[in-house]
């Protein structure tokens, strides 16, 4: 399950790609402000990029000043990518919330659309922030299952922690011990140890910067739309949802330095999510 290694020259390009594919993934027209804020982050790579060329050859100190600044994080550019991202996803959550109080239902839904499209984004530009929705998922699962964890359910975790070791490598690898630790008490039928194991990897990813609880806020977002798409549209549900989705943006985001001055107040009242509802593949054009 161990990726190839890769080269100082490649890791740099799969910066640079990331940035151009979360670009791309947000093409539609309701997303103008997340296209945006791809172009703002992939435009502070490049000149970061440049001013690299450009400084003398000791510039450890610089980039370790970032990556402290950023929990987690061993590659300063693609901490940065993750941060502009969150922030991004969080303002269209936000926009649909206000859109919502103010009575403008299509706003509402257009900004709903925005963030379902910039989620999608994330997903593709970050493949392992998913990775704690995904860990929290199987839990639930294994305490559910009447014949124990098949190993083979696991494969997407350790394939997301191995995209993530590029990146965040001590992280990953402690939480692969630990997610080892969880497949042999699962193989050997304790499954509240095996529970716990894998709410400690979670755990420890959610204390970082690495995580964003983009499948948990999809299916959020996607619960708010349906909502509204009802006659007469359902704006207690919707407005429920987008809450969810607010708190959760926010107990994650507050180490991003989104709201530096609210971050012991949004931890005392932001719970951690609770696993993310499997999303619907289609949704209603707005």
């Amino acid at each position: 399950m161990n990726q190839t290694s890769k080269t100082p020259l490649t890791r740099t390009l799969t910066a640079s790609a990331v940035a151009a594919v979360l670009a791309l993934s947000l093409g539609t027209s309701h997303a103008a402000d997340a296209k945006a804020e791809a172009t703002s982050a992939a435009k502070t790579t490049a000149e970061q990029n440049v001013a690299k060329q450009a400084e003398p050859k000791d510039e450890r100190f610089t980039e370790r000043e970032t990556v402290a600044a950023y929990s987690g994080w061993e590659d300063p550019d693609m901490a940065r990518i993750a941060v502009h991202g969150g922030r991004a996803l969080l303002r269209h959550v936000q926009a649909a919330h206000a859109a919502l109080q103010a009575d403008k239902l299509g706003e509402a839904r257009t900004a709903l659309n925005a963030a379902s499209d910039f989620a999608e984004g994330l997903q593709l530009m970050v493949p392992y922030a998913v990775v704690v929705d995904n860990i929290r998922n199987a839990k639930q699962e294994l305490l559910a299952s009447s014949t124990g964890v098949i190993v083979d359910d696991l494969l997407p975790i350790y394939a997301s922690l191995d995209e993530m070791a590029e990146f965040a490598p001590e992280l990953a690898k402690s939480a692969k011990t630990k997610l080892d630790d969880a497949v042999q008490h699962a193989s050997s039928g304790d499954k509240e140890k095996a529970a716990a194991k894998l709410d400690e990897v979670a755990d420890e990813i959610s204390a970082t910067t690495v995580y964003l609880p983009v499948l948990y806020v999809e299916g959020q977002v996607l619960a708010a739309r349906k909502a509204l798409d009802h006659d007469p549209a359902d704006t207690k549900t919707a407005a429920t949802a987008i809450d969810n989705s607010l708190l959760s943006l926010v107990h994650a985001t507050v180490n991003m330095h989104v709201f530096p001055d609210e971050k012991a107040t949004a931890r005392r009242t932001a719970p951690a999510p609770a696993p993310a509802p499997a999303p619907e593949q289609t949704r209603k054009a707005g």
